[in-house]
């Protein structure tokens, strides 16, 4: 071989080395959160810059409360981390959680632990950028879940030497049962991920917590609104319990409507039934304004909020007829905290 020959052989070797290997550690490495104590420093060092490393979750489903107010079981959430500052030329990272499991949504740029469904690290397509994402599905219990996630701002000198490495761990606790139960058992298909606003005032159904202001001397109107397994014409009660509702006040029903979050005539309890369309079986109760329509549309209107209930607070949940529902016949709507203002 011509020493020309030689030449372009190790030109050509060296630049596969460099672009197939410019971190230490190309496709990451797994058990290096700090779930366990050890993080990237195990294997990276040096002076540089510490990058601060950030981790947010937020859930797949829009109508689901923030992680700021607690996780709902068995939901379905989006992780979101990047790094910033330090060498900043490639970068890595390794995510854990106490439960959970990882779903990726960019397998290209990530991968899953082999033995803990809920550690997630780079491959090596991901190091040329500082930022991931993939899906969690929270555990089924109601227990809080601690994440763990270290990141890796390198040099890219192919080697351990000289880089950047930031830690965080975040907290999240369960979504308070008295806030779960208020987003009612109605879905677009099966799961809390699906869940829909069946009940709404005015055409709102509350913030993350589900309370919703109404101001005393404007209209206002109660809607029945549409849903994937209602009938046509859609049947319906509607309670309303005179105080926000509690975690004790929260009742299973065997029937499978889900959980109410309060009792309701059907269990046999003493909320006020305000409308009644779902026919005479005592069960439902006897409303209090009798004659409303069928929904879907607005079901209750009166022009104007009496004074006399500022400053009170109710809770309103409905039960529907519902084709998709576990008993395949009726089911517990959400509920609105409504504040009377």
């Amino acid at each position: 071989m011509s020493t020309r020959s030689r030449y372009l052989s190790l030109t050509w070797l060296v630049n596969l080395v460099l672009a197939t290997t410019v971190v230490a550690h190309p496709n990451g490495e797994l058990n290096r959160s700090g779930r366990t104590g050890s993080t990237c420093r195990s294997c990276h060092g040096g002076t540089a810059a510490v990058p601060t490393a950030s981790f947010a979750l937020a859930p797949v489903n829009p109508l689901l409360p923030p992680t700021s107010v607690g996780i709902v079981p068995g939901a379905r959430y989006t992780v979101s981390i990047s790094v910033t500052g330090g060498p900043s030329l490639r970068w890595g990272f390794d995510a854990d959680a106490s439960a959970g499991a990882a779903v990726l949504t960019s397998p290209t740029l990530t991968r899953v632990s082999t033995t803990r469904p809920q550690e997630v690290t780079h491959v090596t397509a991901g190091t040329h950028q500082s930022s991931w994402s993939y899906d969690w599905i929270a555990p089924a219990t109601a227990d809080p879940v601690t994440f763990w996630l270290a990141v890796n701002s390198a040099n890219n000198n192919n080697s351990d030497t000289g880089d950047g490495i930031g830690t965080t761990s975040v907290i999240f606790n369960s979504l308070p049962a008295e806030i779960l139960a208020r987003l009612g058992a109605v879905n677009t298909a099966s799961g809390i991920d699906n869940v829909v606003d069946v009940l709404t005032i005015r055409g709102g159904a509350g913030d993350s917590m589900r309370h919703l202001g109404v101001q005393t001397g404007q209209p206002f109107s109660l809607e029945i609104n549409a849903y994937p397994g209602a009938p046509a014409s859609v049947p319906y009660a509607v309670y309303a319990l005179n105080r926000e509702n509690t975690a004790a006040d929260l009742t299973p029903h065997p029937l499978g409507l889900g959980t109410g979050c309060f009792a309701t005539p059907i269990s046999g309890g003493r909320s006020t039934v305000v409308t009644n369309v779902l026919g005479s079986d005592a069960q439902f109760g006897s409303a209090m304004f009798p004659g409303t329509p069928a929904g879907p549309g607005a079901i209750l209107a009166v022009p104007r909020v009496p004074a006399r209930y500022r400053g009170r607070t109710f809770t309103l949940m409905a039960v529907v007829q519902d084709s998709q529902s576990p008993s395949g016949n009726y089911v517990f709507t959400n509920a609105i905290v409504m504040q009377v203002l």
